[in-house]
């Protein structure tokens, strides 16, 4: 047989052979298949700058700063302790920061997760060594969102 005589059959089945041998299609996935974020609310807006801004003065490790972001109600109870030590960190840096609508928060507060890359202060802290997963409440204190604990 010439080459003449296969190309139309050759021809004709390429699109056969191009179907059988392509894997089908994936499907897309939906936006609420997946759950579309919900947009924040101003007031979250305004949690989260200041959950931000704790976050970074953490990282600095500026005391004033930190001490000005605190509750009154922290700082009353373990929060100026807490400053002092920085919380039994040596180093810290936030690798991510979410709203926490997971779990109830009380009337006029936020919750944040958030994931600190820590190196701790000593075998008698709260961390361990690398990513620490905790949350962070800030609540509205007279017009001012602060925060007002870090927990696990």
């Amino acid at each position: 047989m010439t080459i003449r005589k296969l190309l139309p059959v050759i021809l004709l089945m390429l699109p056969v052979l191009a179907a059988c041998s392509s894997n089908p299609p994936m499907p897309t996935p939906s936006p609420t298949a997946q759950g579309t974020p919900e947009p924040l609310s101003p007031d979250e807006e305004a949690a989260l700058h200041a959950a931000r801004a704790f976050l970074v003065a953490w990282e600095a490790r500026d005391a004033s700063a930190l001490t000005a972001l605190l509750s009154g109600r922290w700082l009353e109870g373990s929060g100026r302790e807490w400053v002092e030590t920085f919380g039994g960190t040596v180093t810290l840096k936030a690798i991510g920061l979410r709203i926490d609508r997971s779990r109830p928060a009380a009337p006029g507060a936020v919750l944040f997760g958030v994931e600190l890359e820590v190196t701790p202060a000593g075998a008698n802290t709260p961390w361990n060594s690398g990513v620490n997963s905790r949350v962070i409440q800030v609540e509205r204190e007279g017009g001012t969102w602060k925060v007002a604990g870090v927990g696990g």
